[in-house]
């Protein structure tokens, strides 16, 4: 359909970095859902276009994006999608320095998930272990970041693996730190 080439084309113009062109066409797509009566598909757009806010850096606008659309998803009973999102604006709070709300999110995402939803519980605990990194909460969250459980989940996903260095990096960093 021409809403899925549009949200091809979105990803693709965020990939090379042009995310004027990756909104156009992501609220385009949402549009084109919202025309033929796709609820759902209307408020997907609406949480890539959130992402694309933030991939460009305007995570205020992100936000709201992201808010919005866990009203809408809270509204519909989708709590699959709504774990998802939940995380995302909770990174989106975690980069505007809202370290305490980033961590609610992630924990109230971890747990709406379904019990096999491995991604969005290895995202969320990446999330806290970034943030009990920087001290926010460190002696809450450090052994959690590191459970085996936790890394287990993240060896097929590159993203997430990616990740799990990176987290693994500030936390022997801070560790390090006087």
């Amino acid at each position: 359909t021409r809403a899925n080439v549009l949200m091809i084309e979105s990803e693709l113009a965020v990939r090379g970095g042009h995310f004027t062109d990756a909104v156009t066409a992501i609220e385009a797509a949402g549009e084109s859902h919202r025309e033929l009566g796709l609820t759902i598909g209307t408020t997907l757009c609406a949480a890539q276009r959130a992402e694309h806010l933030a991939a460009a850096g305007r995570l205020e606008e992100s936000a709201a994006g992201f808010r919005d659309t866990i009203a809408v998803l809270e509204s519909l009973d989708q709590t699959a999608f709504l774990s998802t999102v939940t995380i995302e604006l909770g990174e989106v709070l975690y980069r505007l320095g809202e370290a305490a709300e980033a961590e609610r999110l992630a924990i109230e995402g971890e747990e709406m998930g379904a019990v096999e939803d491995v991604v969005n519980f290895a995202w969320g605990r990446g999330l806290r272990a970034r943030i009990a990194c920087l001290g926010f909460t460190m002696k809450k969250n450090t052994a959690r970041a590191i459970e085996p459980n936790w890394m287990s989940a993240v060896l097929n996903e590159p993203y997430l693996k990616s990740e799990l260095r990176m987290v693994t990096v500030r936390l022997l960093h801070s560790l390090l730190l006087p």
